[in-house]
């Protein structure tokens, strides 16, 4: 019987090539026997790897859901012939490339299963009764497209016996990202007097789902000057005999194997020798401010000197409070500051103004920023409007509000006036500056969606407009891009403009705290053109949510 099983081996290579079955006994031995080069007899094309006889089966198993492969890793598979109608029963199989070539090796092979060759490496089996063939088959080391698994069964006797061919294509399983991190500096460059100090933040942006602890150390930091974390700042505090020059320190965040960089710029300058004296009035800054209210309105810095006429120059040691101008050719002069609260817990901040002379002396003007929970008692919906915000409504370079005749309903009974909420920041605009919308009403709520139409006509880009969202836990969390979440529901926008969904209720998107404020925001733009966005249509939770007043000031 064993000798009859042989031949039956024996007849399948010897008209293998002439059924054009692209099994190891058809391919690569005998193609160059078929009337079309090796390559081009792909049977996946032409429907010649079909079975030949009845009524059973011949399977590979073991494959992992969804039919792939990762590059390196041993798969454990069977093959069974599946036919009732006789005792003896055998394979052969091979796995190969697109080009034909073998593809991986197999391995370990079980009871009645032996290694082979036929042109390329082969699998083969013989064996009375119904037992599956094992055997174990690598992968490339690394992804070579698809794989594909050519199978040859035989079962009963020769010439009457059954002969069954399968293919079983695999292709290369994505790669899983890498929880990591980014780390930037804010402000990045940084002037300090002999004798003074200055802070820069330094954020930390997670990719992929990081969420470990962050060190930070600093190097090149130059004589005299020592550097300090407390948490996410950094303090660099300048003696008196500090190295005076410029300076850059690079500064590196380790988490466990992961470490990465950013640098500030520092420049000491040495103390002056004038008796000129600055004088802030008032000499500190209050704002208070409610989680879903009405942003603080600006406040103003009376700058003056106890001898004549002195110019001065100003700086900001925190992201949330902005100044301006942040020179002055002499005094008297002004400063106006404000904060934007955009993405902050409830808590109390402070921050310092730094106001230096010409002569070198510094004086400093302390501002405190107290972060209260909203009054919305869990988030009504039905409440909810757009309030126009921007962080600095004097300068002209940031510009939020509701425009007639703008807005993608031009028949709606709701809103008559076809409003559209026009975003503006000026190439002109500080880095830090920004323009946008505060949704009100909104303090307590579960978070499962956030919406938005914005015009066609402008291009949507890295500067387009985003949701910044804070959550009673502390976080902030950002949605926004050309491109709604995958999880999201399709859904038409208006002719000419472009509808995003951010599906917050699955996925790696999940909001899972309750929420403590909503806004819609534009900070960066280009510097040599701006950003600009026209919205309309803005959702929370599939509610629409109101327009506020036509135009907004911080200081209405």
């Amino acid at each position: 019987m064993l000798f009859l099983f042989t031949g039956i081996l024996i007849a399948l290579v010897l008209f293998g090539s002439q059924l054009q079955v692209r099994t190891a006994f058809a391919v690569p031995g005998d193609t160059g026997r078929n009337p079309v080069t090796l390559g081009a007899n792909t049977c996946i094309g032409s429907g010649c790897h079909v079975s030949t006889g009845s009524p059973g089966t011949a399977v590979v198993t073991g494959f992992p859901s969804g039919m792939t492969y990762t590059p390196g890793v041993t798969q454990h598979l069977s093959v069974m012939v599946n036919d009732t109608s006789g005792s003896k029963r055998g394979f052969e199989l091979t796995a190969r490339l697109a080009s034909a070539l073998q593809a991986g090796t197999f391995s370990a092979p079980g009871a009645s299963t032996n290694l082979g060759t036929n042109g390329v490496q082969v699998v083969q089996g013989l064996q009375t009764g119904t037992t599956a063939f094992t055997f174990d088959w690598t992968p490339p080391a690394t992804a070579a497209g698809t794989v594909t698994f050519y199978l040859t069964g035989w079962a009963g006797g020769f010439p009457s016996g059954n002969s069954y061919t399968a293919m079983f294509p695999l292709t290369a399983a994505a790669a899983s990202a890498t929880p990591d991190f980014t780390l930037s500096a804010s402000p990045t460059s940084l002037s300090v007097t002999q004798g003074l100090s200055g802070t820069s933040t330094i954020t930390v942006t997670p990719s992929n789902g990081f969420n470990g602890a962050v060190t930070f150390t600093a190097s090149g930091v130059p004589s005299g000057v020592t550097a300090s974390f407390a948490s996410s700042t950094l303090t660099l505090a300048a003696s008196s005999t500090a190295a005076t020059g410029t300076s850059t320190l690079t500064i590196t965040g380790t988490s466990g194997a992961l470490t990465h960089t950013t640098t500030v710029n520092l420049t000491v300058s040495a103390a002056g020798t004038s008796t000129s004296t600055l004088t802030a009035t008032p000499s500190s800054l209050r704002f208070n401010y409610q989680m879903g209210g009405r942003l603080p309105s600006s406040q103003t810095l009376a700058i003056t000197s106890t001898s004549g006429s002195t110019s001065y120059t100003a700086t900001e040691t925190d992201p949330w409070l902005s100044i301006n101008p942040t020179s002055g050719s002499g005094t008297p002069g002004s400063i106006r500051a404000s904060v934007n609260p955009a993405g902050m817990a409830v808590g109390s901040y402070g921050a310092q103004i730094n106001i230096t002379a010409q002569n070198g002396r510094t004086i400093t003007v302390t501002v405190a920023l107290i972060i209260t929970g909203g009054s919305g008692g869990g988030g009504t919906t039905g409440s909810m409007f757009a309030q126009p915000s921007m962080s600095d409504s004097q300068s002209g370079t940031v510009a939020a509000a509701w425009v007639d005749n703008l807005g993608a309903s031009p028949l709606s009974t709701t809103d008559p006036r076809n409003r559209g909420l026009v975003l503006a920041k000026d190439a002109t605009a500080p880095a830090n500056a920004w323009a946008g919308a505060v949704i009100q009403n909104v303090t307590g709520m579960s978070l499962t969606a956030l919406s938005f139409d914005f015009r066609a006509s402008i291009a949507c880009g890295a500067d387009s407009p985003h949701f910044l969202v804070v959550t009673m836990d502390g976080m902030t969390h950002t949605f926004g891009g050309c491109k709604s979440s995958p999880a999201a529901p399709t859904s038409s926008a208006p002719m000419g403009w472009t509808r995003l969904r951010f599906d917050l209720s699955q996925g790696p998107q999940a909001i899972t705290s309750p929420v403590q404020s909503i806004s819609l925001v534009l900070n960066t733009g280009s510097t040599s053109t701006g950003s600009i966005a026209v919205i309309d249509n803005i959702e929370v939770n599939g509610v629409p949510v109101g327009k506020g007043a036509t135009s907004r000031s911080r200081d209405d």
